[in-house]
């Protein structure tokens, strides 16, 4: 894991942006905040960020961050549930408006798409839901199945976060004006 520790020197201050606590979040995961972003897409994300634990046989850590006003779209895999949803799974985050905090438990990791404030749903037509976390259904036109098998597939977080990016890239949804927010319940 040290080449993720080292990472964090490329940006150090983007990457620790909104850290809490970042000496000891270095300590127990790897987090990566510099995948390029396609130009494509440069209006509707801000950035591709990774994270990886090893945590088997040890106490969890509590990961804790101040978000910015902005939805992610997580690609998430790891030997516990996270967030009531089983592993692997792609989440929708929802914009958080308090403190953010997840247990890190047994072994994971995540790739993900942060979105610029707004850019969500200028790209996607939905509104994503406030302080909350669910499954991402198939209706905002990249399904969430399709993700799971293309970004899970690499080992390394470039391909990863590329993967990511091409799934937005090549067919976004219809740009539309939002008509109601995001809920795992209507993506079933």
């Amino acid at each position: 894991m040290a080449s993720w520790k080292n990472a964090t020197t490329l940006d150090r201050a983007a990457t620790l942006r909104g850290i809490l606590r970042p000496a000891e979040t270095a300590e127990h995961t790897g987090l990566r905040r510099d995948a390029p972003v396609s130009e494509a897409l440069r209006p509707f994300v801000e950035r591709y960020w990774s994270v990886r634990w090893d945590l088997t046989g040890r106490a969890p850590f509590r990961s804790e961050v101040l978000s910015h006003p902005s939805v992610n779209v997580s690609v998430e895999s790891g030997t516990e549930p996270r967030f009531g949803s089983a592993m692997p799974a792609v989440l929708l985050h929802g914009v958080v408006t308090r403190r953010f905090g997840v247990d890190l438990t047994g072994a994971g990791r995540v790739t993900a798409v942060k979105f610029r404030p707004g850019g969500f749903t200028a790209l996607t037509g939905a509104l994503a839901g406030r302080n909350s976390v669910e499954p991402l259904g198939d209706q905002l036109g990249v399904p969430a199945a399709r993700l799971l098998v293309d970004v899970l597939a690499p080992e390394d977080d470039d391909d990863r976060a590329a993967a990511l990016d091409a799934a937005w890239r090549p067919s976004p949804p219809s740009r539309r004006a939002p008509t109601s927010t995001y809920s795992a319940s209507s993506a079933r």
